[in-house]
C-alpha cells in the first residue's frame, strides 16, 4: 500500500486517537476536511482493527447504504450495516488485510477498489477458513467530508 504524506497521516491518526478517546463523531462530517485518501484509510483500517466507532465516522448519515456481500445477500440500509459489522466485529477468529488497487476521485463520488483476505484460526492458531474478494467502496461528498455509500464484496477464491 503506498504511503501517506505525513500531514495525511496525522490527521487520520487524529481522527483515530480521537475515537479511541471516546470522542464518538457518527457521520462524515466528522471527516470534513479530510482528503478521499485520509478517509480511505480511516475506513479500511477500522475494518481491520474491528472499530465500530471509526467505521461510523466514514458511513453515510443517510438512511440507505447498499452492501452487497459475496454470498449474494444485499443490504440497504446504514442500520443493517452497522448491525452486521457489529456481528463481524465480535467474533475475535479472523484477520483482514487489504492491499487498495484502483482509485478513481471526482468532485463528489469517489471509488476504491480494494484486494482483500480474511483468515479465521483455530485457538491453536491453524487457519480453518480463508477468503479473497474484490472490495469496491464508493464514497460520496456529504457535510464537506467523504461518506460511505456502496460497498461491494466480490469472491475471488476461498479456502477450507
Amino acid at each position: 500500500m503506498k504511503a501517506f504524506r505525513a500531514t495525511q497521516w496525522k490527521a487520520a491518526a487524529a481522527l483515530v486517537a480521537a475515537s479511541m478517546a471516546g470522542a464518538s463523531p457518527t457521520t462524515a462530517a466528522e471527516t470534513r476536511g479530510l482528503s478521499f485518501e485520509q478517509v480511505l484509510q480511516i475506513h479500511l483500517e477500522a475494518i481491520r482493527s474491528r472499530d465500530l466507532s471509526a467505521i461510523e465516522r466514514t458511513l453515510t448519515s443517510g438512511e440507505r447504504l447498499d452492501l452487497l456481500l459475496p454470498d449474494g445477500r444485499h443490504l440497504r440500509t446504514r442500520d443493517e450495516f452497522i448491525r452486521l459489522h457489529v456481528d463481524w466485529f465480535a467474533d475475535q477468529s479472523w484477520t483482514w488485510r487489504y492491499e487498495p488497487v484502483a482509485r478513481h476521485v471526482g468532485t463528489d463520488l469517489a471509488t476504491a477498489t480494494i484486494k482483500t483476505r480474511s483468515e479465521s484460526r483455530d485457538p491453536d492458531g491453524k487457519v480453518t477458513r480463508w477468503s479473497e474478494n474484490w472490495l469496491t467502496l464508493t464514497f460520496r461528498k456529504e457535510a464537506g467530508g467523504w461518506a460511505l455509500v456502496l460497498d461491494q464484496n466480490t469472491p475471488i477464491a476461498r479456502g477450507p
